[in-house]
């Protein structure tokens, strides 16, 4: 059986104190201790394409 992979949009974000935050990287490691195989993405590019 093939193991799934879940896609995550990159979230790193510049707050307005200075500080980054990125829920994706948070669910990057839930993933990881689940073994669950996830890869990052950026939906942005394919919806200016139409």
């Amino acid at each position: 059986m093939n193991k799934p992979i879940i896609a995550i949009q990159k979230d790193h974000q510049l707050l307005t104190s200075g500080r980054y935050q990125s829920f994706s990287a948070r669910w990057h490691e839930l993933a990881a201790q689940q073994g669950i195989t996830t890869r990052a993405i950026d939906i942005f590019p394919m919806l200016q394409m139409g």
